[in-house]
């Protein structure tokens, strides 16, 4: 991620990328703003970006004490967070703020709901890694929501 040449490589004009870049450690803070950079300096198609609910502009659909929990817990994680969030965001493309991610089966009832419809809740909900797998690439063959933030929401 922190070689933008070797990722403007690897996306081909027209490009589509879905992105689930994360970080395993605070010390590897930067690492998401870079890689946003990265994948917006290559100019691809679009861009469908993973981020985490609770964080930014999700802040306000979670419980403030959620909110100021997430922010002390994950430290100089929640700003480069942030920013890649806003850099990805600025290039037209598509975050899906996802909750806690579980190992259940995809819930097929789960669409993506744009922040700005969504209701607060005090913590939000735990949702299968492959229901926001679905949900991305769903984004990234039909895109609904360009340069806007959206939540998995079970109906």
């Amino acid at each position: 991620m922190h070689d933008p040449a070797s990722i403007a490589e690897a996306i081909a004009p027209g490009s589509v990328v879905v992105s689930g870049l994360g970080v395993a450690s605070k010390r590897e803070a930067g690492t998401l703003t870079a890689g946003a950079r990265a994948v917006v300096a290559a100019h691809p198609a679009r861009i469908v970006w993973l981020g985490a609910i609770g964080t930014g502009r999700s802040a306000q659909v979670v419980g403030r004490l959620t909110a100021r929990l997430l922010r002390a817990g994950l430290g100089a994680e929640y700003d480069d967070k942030v920013a890649a969030d806003t850099t990805v965001l600025g290039a037209g493309g598509t975050v899906l703020h996802s909750g806690p991610l579980s190992d259940r089966a995809d819930d097929p009832g789960t669409r993506a709901l744009r922040l700005s419809a969504a209701a607060r809740r005090f913590f939000p909900h735990r949702t299968p890694r492959a229901t926001i797998a679905r949900l991305m690439l769903d984004e990234a063959e039909a895109p609904a929501h360009p340069g806007q933030i959206v939540i998995p929401h079970p109906q």
